[in-house]
């Protein structure tokens, strides 16, 4: 999409004053900064979606602009389990974006999950295509 620079720097601006310091320091480090939710009251309807009380969010300005891992495990391998896309209609800078999708996670995670599109992460979709072949291996010798 096409926004002028301006656009973009007052944009950024804004992203980085709505970032706690440690999310604004590894997304200028990183290009990525992580939402941290886990089972409070305030997410119960989460859990009734069937969401584990661990769940972090790390929206970046990579191809997969959200991504959610739902274990400690996930997180230390970077293997998300779930990305989420969702945009705007219309010529929006990418970290306006972004902000748009943080406050939405932080203030109402469950219309965030109804709206955006769900898919499973690449590193998520190539471990079960391999488990997939190793069974059809396995069923084919036996």
């Amino acid at each position: 999409m096409y926004c002028s620079y301006e656009a973009q720097d007052r944009a950024r601006a804004l992203l980085l004053t709505y970032l706690s310091p440690g999310q604004r320091e590894t997304f200028q480090i990183r290009g990525h900064f992580d939402i941290v939710k886990t089972g409070c009251r305030r997410s119960l309807e989460m859990l009734f979606l069937g969401y584990p009380r661990f769940r972090i969010y790390r929206l970046s300005r990579r191809r997969f602009p959200v991504t959610i891992f739902t274990s400690a495990r996930q997180l230390a391998r970077s293997l998300p389990k779930y990305g989420y896309c969702i945009h705007s209609h219309g010529s929006a800078p990418q970290d306006d974006e972004l902000l748009s999708m943080k406050l939405l996670i932080d203030h109402d995670e469950s219309r965030f999950v109804s709206v955006a599109y769900r898919f499973r992460s690449p590193g998520a979709r190539a471990r079960l295509l391999a488990e997939q072949q190793e069974y059809r291996d396995i069923a084919g010798r036996a």
